[in-house]
């Protein structure tokens, strides 16, 4: 709000653009309330992206606005022309931005699956409080009386005439595509080590120093560990945990499984039977092995069982010892550990079948945490697949060219590249709480350059004119000052979690700051120097 003051001076730019957000913003939490939904704290900043976005594209219509009444004077016919040129662009911005959360709903994880359904709606209510309510308040609020300098006049105008100058010029243009191929190697290169799932030991939420990071760090450095694997052993009839050929494979499977270095300790009632067995026999180590009949492991059980308060045995088996499980402790529950550990489980599962009872994987955090890192690594490719997919087909509908589409899906395909090779570079995993907020980043990437491509496209047919050059360096001067400001805006805003004590929303700061800048010079330089070296012909040609 301050920096739409600052920048405006007016209440036509400040309201309106506040009135969009505050529409979008009850609307989007009355539509979450409405379906019960509740909002995870991880993902609180998703909403604060949506609503930035809102303000966005409403400062996209101010500038038109200003522009279009300083053209002709009048407010209604300036409300009418601002609306008529950026239906298309705006349009397909708000829906390639809601394809950005809708495509989360392959992931199948209810958390995913919420924020999918509530924010696509989130950002396809701007159809209405930005295309449609927009125009209808300009013509209702009082004129400026000194209206923003839109044109030539405006300070941002000559260095974004340069900008776009440079990008036309044979060197500018080298320039320009060397940089973002160099940009694109070192991303490919990055994103081989992106690891699904937590990169570092202890909370990724909170920095190294937290207190909880720092006592997780001893525990484990002087006791078994923190994070438990839960091994379900699921018995086909009742007392299949007193057979003693089950109780064998079940230390075996824990003797497997301490070869790990990332398991830490193992226990199942096999322990236990083992160390009731020692102390009825005069604590004699030689006595520390499983019973060979089932008589003797229920005699052992039923004088343990006699000695116990009720729920002891919760943690072995169930009340009719027909299922079981096996506790698999570790040092760390990151994606790397838990793909080693439930490999080495899956390995001697299908190698040891047993009889009576059969392993079911696998319970516990670090069992929830692997089936979430599996959906995603299953999910992924998908998901980007789906979204290029979908982008690809509203920019071309939009421009009318396959072309225009992959111009843009190919910024996209570079922005999450980027992305997520940022994240491999700073050591972040890609898991349930990062997933969706670089998702968003990634989905908000092409609206930048579609808002400058749709304004070329109209200076090149602009009565007839038909100078490339120069439509690139209008189309720069003109919607390059609403990108350049709703970038600063956005990035304003993000730069605030930097100082967050959750080091999840810092590190999502930093990097929405590096990706929302990447995307704003790939719709600043990488687009017109692939317009001026291309001359495609959705730009190029003839009008019908």
């Amino acid at each position: 709000f301050a920096l739409l003051i600052l920048y405006y001076r007016n209440l036509n730019g400040v309201l309106i653009p506040t009135a969009s957000a505050l529409v979008t913003f009850i609307w989007g939490t009355g539509f979450t309330a409405l379906l019960g939904y509740n909002f995870e704290p991880l993902i609180l900043v998703v909403p604060f992206l949506i609503t930035a976005r809102t303000i966005s594209h409403s400062i996209q219509f101010r500038e038109r606005f200003f522009e279009e009444l300083e053209r002709w004077g009048d407010k209604e016919k300036a409300a009418v022309e601002a609306a008529s040129g950026l239906i298309m662009p705006g349009g397909v911005s708000i829906l390639t931005d809601a394809i950005g959360l809708t495509v989360l709903l392959v992931a199948p994880m209810p958390i995913l699956t919420k924020l999918a359904v509530a924010g696509s709606f989130w950002v396809f209510s701007n159809l209405v409080s930005v295309l449609i309510l927009d125009p209808i308040l300009c013509c209702y609020f009082p004129t400026p009386r000194r209206l923003p300098k839109g044109g030539e006049g405006h300070w941002l105008d000559r260095p974004l005439r340069s900008l776009g100058r440079f990008c036309e010029s044979p060197m500018g243009k080298a320039l320009v595509l060397a940089s973002f191929g160099g940009i694109a190697l070192w991303s490919l290169y990055w994103y081989q080590f992106l690891t699904v799932g937590d990169s570092r030991p202890g909370s990724p939420l909170l920095w190294p120093n937290s207190n909880y990071n720092s006592s997780a760090r001893h525990i484990n450095e002087k006791f078994q560990g923190t994070d438990h694997l839960y091994i379900i052993v699921q018995g086909k009839a009742e007392d299949a945990m007193k057979s003693p050929q089950v109780l064998e494979t079940l230390e075996a499977f824990q003797r497997h499984m301490l070869r790990s270095a990332h398991v830490g300790g193992t226990d199942s009632l096999a322990d236990f039977t083992r160390q009731v067995n020692t102390v009825l026999h005069n604590n004699d180590p030689r006595w520390g092995v499983v019973p060979q009949s089932a008589e003797e492991v229920g005699g052992i059980l039923m004088i343990a069982e006699h000695g116990a308060e009720p729920g002891d045995f919760d943690r072995w088996v169930n009340y009719n010892f027909q299922h079981g499980r096996i506790t698999v402790v570790l040092f760390d529950h990151r994606g790397d550990t838990i793909r080693e550990v439930i490999g080495m489980a899956k390995e001697f599962v299908s190698a040891n079948p047993m009889r009576e009872a059969e392993f079911k994987l696998a319970g516990g955090p670090v069992g929830v945490l692997a089936a979430a890192n599996e959906a995603i690594a299953r999910s992924d490719k998908l998901t980007l697949g789906l979204m290029l997919l979908a982008q690809l087909l509203f920019c071309a509908l939009g421009f009318r060219s396959l072309v225009a589409g992959i111009f843009f899906v190919g910024i996209v395909l570079l922005s999450n590249t980027f992305g997520m090779a940022l994240m491999a570079y700073w050591n972040v995993g890609l898991n349930v709480n990062t997933l969706p907020v670089i998702s968003l980043g990634i989905g908000f990437g092409e609206d930048y350059g579609i808002y400058i491509v749709s304004r070329i496209v109209e200076e090149y047919r602009r009565q007839g004119r038909r100078d490339l050059s120069g439509a690139i360096t209008e189309g720069v001067a003109t919607a390059g000052k609403a990108v350049l400001y709703t970038a600063f805006l956005i990035s304003a805003g993000i730069a605030f979690w930097s100082f967050s004590p959750l080091r999840f929303q810092a590190e999502m700061g930093y990097q929405l700051l590096i990706i929302l800048t990447m995307n704003m010079l790939g719709g600043l330089l990488l687009l017109p120097a692939l317009i001026s070296l291309l001359s495609p012909r959705f730009i190029t040609r003839s009008q019908s």
